[in-house]
């Protein structure tokens, strides 16, 4: 079923009045959230997993008003590197209500990490070497990779993430030697990170690997932390399943109780785990909509009917990306009404140049039309924070539902932006020697510093 329908859930007079206040603002294309949306996500997650930590992953959205309201709702925050700590620090997330989970981290990014005493889960044997040089002592995660969950048939390859195929972490085969190595340079591994998969509609992989990790940490009594990492898919159309939340949580909150570890025949004791999870796409995909307008139509002598968006692949890369696995419900709204249907099917294309500029397929009851609206639904996730400037694309603009009204979350880019950076507008005559030890940004701006030691973070203008 789907998960939401945006804007179209609100009366027509509500939604009239939202999208002329966004207009009076912007131009279309432009990403609309709503919070209750939001809230409600992370209220149904909560409710289903109790006292469970559950981390927000940022890159999948890094809107600080998002994030505000993430935070407001109790989720923490995972930072993969120095910029996004900057922006879950400076919107209020707490070092304890932080985690650190990447592929592999710079001394400098690790040695900001480590200094702010945030947990960081390590990659490799080369990352906790480096974590020792520079912090000996500290108290880390481990990335794991649980060959024996390895995919099977029925999980697609794009969509797991454990098994031999995958690059991320290290083999449980090579766990005793990571831990001993921990142990000689003074680092404390207590948790173990998982990245189970990514849009995953069935619970059978998030079960086997629940029930893996939990009879493996029995035998290392050091783990304290299990971060399961995320993946519960959305529905992003009709035809595919909603991930089976109630049915997992009951899974899940049956096998999380104190586990007996025994130290000698005669001798045991009880451990309580630290469960944690890093969820994205589950909480925020469906609070959000690109809304785009109609360019141009046309039918082709085969009676394709093709409609060209002011939307595009920079704007909203998913579908290009990810093929048939990145396509959205699409509606199309003719002045406030929408006329969804299944009668006419018609191919929605974005203008940029690139021939593969093809957002989706719409279904309508009429032949969509110049300047019609076009609404791309759960567009919450991996959408604004994955566009680019391809194309000579601007980024658009983000506005957020709140309170019976709407509001500006992010402007439009200006259109001089590709020349950001590069000094031209003011200095455009031929590029001098010692132009490139001078500061040529365009305009002020506000960037993080952090000393090659870490011992101190700041906010500095230039």
């Amino acid at each position: 079923m789907p998960n939401s329908l945006g804007i179209l859930e609100l009366s027509r007079d509500k939604r009239a009045q939202l999208l002329e206040t966004l207009f009076s603002q912007t131009e279309t294309p432009a990403y609309i959230y709503n919070e209750a949306t939001i809230r409600s996500q992370v209220s149904k997650f909560q409710n289903a997993f109790g006292s469970t930590l559950i981390h927000f992953a940022t890159f999948c959205n890094s809107n600080p008003w998002l994030l505000k309201i993430l935070k407001e709702s109790g989720c923490g925050a995972v930072a993969s590197n120095l910029a996004e700590l900057a922006l879950v620090e400076t919107v209020g997330f707490q070092p304890e209500k932080i985690v650190v989970t990447g592929a592999a981290f710079t001394k400098k990014e690790l040695s900001v990490f480590l200094a702010k005493g945030l947990f960081v889960n390590l990659e490799s044997f080369e990352q906790l070497k480096l974590a020792a040089q520079i912090a000996p002592g500290a108290r880390v995660g481990v990335r794991l990779n649980v060959l024996p969950c390895e995919a099977r048939n029925n999980l697609r390859p794009l969509n797991s993430c454990v098994g031999s195929q995958t690059r991320i972490g290290i083999w449980e085969s090579e766990l005793p030697l990571f831990l001993k190595t921990a142990s000689e340079h003074g680092i404390h591994v207590v948790g173990i990170h998982v990245y189970t998969g990514t849009n995953q509609l069935d619970d059978s992989l998030f079960r086997e690997v629940l029930d893996h990790l939990i009879a493996m940490t029995i035998r290392y009594p050091t783990i304290e932390r299990l971060n399961l990492g995320g993946g519960f898919g959305i529905s992003y159309n009709s035809s595919m399943a909603d991930f089976p939340l109630e049915a997992f949580a009951a899974y899940f909150n049956d096998r999380t109780f104190p586990l007996r570890i025994t130290t000698s025949p005669s001798a045991y004791f009880f451990k309580q785990l630290e469960f944690s999870f890093e969820l994205g796409r589950a909480l925020i995909a469906s609070s959000g909509t690109l809304i785009a307008r109609v360019l141009d139509v046309k039918q082709q002598p085969n009676g394709r009917i093709i409609v060209t968006t002011d939307a595009n692949m920079s704007v909203f890369p998913r579908p290009y990306i990810y093929a048939e696995h990145g396509q959205h419900r699409i509606s199309v709204l003719r002045g406030m009404e929408s006329i969804d249907d299944n009668r006419i099917k018609s191919l929605i294309c974005g203008n940029a140049l690139a021939s593969g500029d093809i957002l989706g397929t719409a279904f309508t009851s009429q032949i969509p039309e110049v300047d019609d609206l076009v609404l791309f639904h759960d567009a919450g996730a991996y959408c604004y924070s994955m566009s680019s400037r391809f194309s000579g694309r601007i980024r658009p603009a983000e506005f957020l539902i709140r309170d019976q009204g709407i509001q500006c979350i992010r402007q439009c880019e200006r259109e001089e932006c590709l020349l950001d950076g590069t000094g031209f507008a003011s200095r455009p005559e031929e590029l001098s020697k010692d132009l490139i030890a001078e500061q040529i940004d365009d305009q002020p701006s506000t960037r993080l510093q952090y000393s090659t030691a870490a011992s101190e973070a700041t906010f500095v203008g230039t």
